[in-house]
């Protein structure tokens, strides 16, 4: 017999869900990101690894689950006294050498439905910043939520790559980051009020 794998060797093997994908082994190991800040501080979380994925996430919110794309974080802001809808904006450093578009949704709990799907279009062999955000609302204020974050593409033959360009492995490093903040109604607003109403906006 081999060796016997210890606790958190079996998990990392365990949670590898896509063959050619290098995002969900990289990120599990580090488990829930707590967040450093109590509110109305931005928290601010970030992605510095080099993973690519080639899974697909589907444009309709309602036939998306965990199984769809590679999760790269799982994070978890301390709650807002007496808020309940976040403000949670995603800043991803994308590649891929062909025509496609980005996908990015957004897991709460154990729900197996999407919080929100954002997409972008990428610019084809070009290193692109993807910058998307959206409220929601938080009805559970009983504990700290924790979102889980998953990147794919639209479209399937491509491979995604983040925080830098394949073959370019010397050159500049790149991260991506997720930002939250806790909203109250006044910072809400009209303007929040039209981003909560595109929850789950393709």
């Amino acid at each position: 017999m081999g060796r016997r794998f210890d606790v958190e060797e079996a998990a990392d093997w365990l949670v590898r869900e896509h063959e050619h994908s290098t995002l969900t082994y990289h990120q599990y190991r580090t488990r829930t990101i707590p967040a450093r800040h109590d509110p109305p501080h931005t928290d601010q979380f970030t992605y510095e690894g080099r993973g690519h994925t080639d899974s697909v996430i589907p444009e309709h919110p309602k036939n998306v689950t965990r199984h769809h794309g590679a999760s790269i974080m799982r994070i978890s802001p301390r709650h807002g006294a007496g808020a309940t809808e976040l403000h949670m904006r995603v800043l991803l450093h994308c590649h891929c050498s062909e025509p496609n578009l980005v996908r990015v949704a957004v897991f709460q709990d154990d729900s197996e439905r999407p919080l929100a799907v954002l997409t972008e279009h990428l610019i084809e062999a070009e290193l692109t910043l993807i910058d998307q955000d959206f409220v929601a609302s938080v009805v559970d204020t009983s504990h700290p939520p924790v979102f889980e974050i998953r990147v794919g593409l639209a479209n399937s033959g491509g491979t995604l790559s983040l925080n830098h360009v394949p073959g370019q492995d010397g050159g500049a490093a790149f991260s991506s980051e997720v930002r939250l903040q806790w909203l109250s109604e006044k910072d809400i607003g009209a303007a929040g009020r039209q981003a909560l109403n595109q929850i789950g906006r393709v």
